[in-house]
């Protein structure tokens, strides 16, 4: 006999696989449809079973490995990455990215620091540092300065300076990573389905930029920075040249470090980024960490996500 919580239990898991399917349903027909579907294939069959076959061989690899681990997923995942940048040549800008993402949690410890904030959520001090660093970039973008060099000098001033801080949460992430154990009886699968779903993500920004609006505008702005080492904030010659571009800002950190590729990876980037608010806003809210972890599925398995996290 089962109680009326089971009875919600029931339907609660009933609901998210039905929203599961919908979403991985509207995916494949919003992407069938695009303009450019052609250039991704998916209209061809043989392409969308190479494509199932990857979801499948990264299930095992990722499995595998994380069992390997002592049951570490995100670890596991964290590696098959670093293999999948390092055989796609995309080495160096997964460095640029992961510099990146150091230097502006850094940045943001001390900034928040600075105004007698105490934070150890390393996520909001990256957001603050990432905030900062855009900020900087367009100011500079007034003046013929943006420069490799110049932007390589920024990312590298926290790390020296703040050595220390690097250092003391770089073991403390490392001790961390390495003995979190998921599950106590085996692999947690949704662990699993939630990397297999953010490598996707991640091969997809290995890839060269397809979007309309990212060629004419998001990528268009580092490449003018990169080239003309200024941005011309003149709306006769681009009517969007004076429209608020905190986020291309921080895209150009890295095209000028490393090309286009580094800036789709920050920009991935930041899709991972809202996993991490969302789990915490969950958690907030009174859920459990269960159910965080449903909702980053759900999040990362909607074809609005995807459609940002692509482009």
């Amino acid at each position: 006999m089962i109680n009326k919580d089971g009875f919600s239990s029931v339907y609660l898991k009933i609901l998210i696989t039905i929203a599961l399917l919908v979403g991985f349903a509207l995916t494949v027909t919003g992407l069938s449809k695009l303009s450019w579907q052609r250039s991704l294939s998916w209209a061809d069959t043989n392409s969308l079973i190479r494509f199932v076959g990857f979801l499948i061989v990264t299930t095992i690899f990722v499995s595998l490995l994380a069992r390997r681990l002592h049951r570490n997923t995100g670890l596991a995942v964290v590696l098959a990455a670093a293999f999948l940048a390092v055989a796609a040549g995309a080495a160096w800008p997964l460095l640029v990215t992961l510099w990146f993402t150091g230097a502006s949690s850094v940045l943001g410890y001390w900034f928040l620091a600075k105004l007698n904030i105490k934070s150890d959520n390393w996520l909001s001090c990256f957001l603050v540092g990432a905030g900062v660093y855009g900020t900087a970039v367009g100011l500079l973008a007034h003046y013929p300065v943006n420069y490799p060099g110049i932007y390589g000098a920024t990312l590298a001033l926290p790390m020296v300076l703040g050595w220390r801080v690097v250092l003391d949460k770089g073991k403390s992430f490392f001790k961390h990573g390495i003995k979190t154990n998921f599950s106590e009886f085996g692999i947690n699968w949704l662990d699993v389905a939630i990397g297999v779903l953010a490598l996707v993500y991640f091969v997809v920004a290995l890839m060269p930029e397809l979007g309309y609006d990212s060629l004419v505008t998001h990528l268009f702005v580092p490449a003018h920075l990169a080239h003309r080492h200024k941005w011309g904030f003149d709306a006769s010659t681009y009517v969007w040249a004076v429209m608020p571009m905190l986020g291309d800002w921080i895209f150009s950190i890295g095209y000028m470090l490393a090309g286009e590729t580094a800036a789709r990876l920050i920009n991935v980037g930041f899709i991972f980024i809202l996993c991490g608010l969302i789990r915490n806003m969950v958690l907030w809210a009174g859920g459990s960490i269960i159910g965080a972890r449903w909702a980053i599925l759900i999040f990362l398995s909607t074809p609005l996500t995807f459609t940002e996290g692509s482009s």
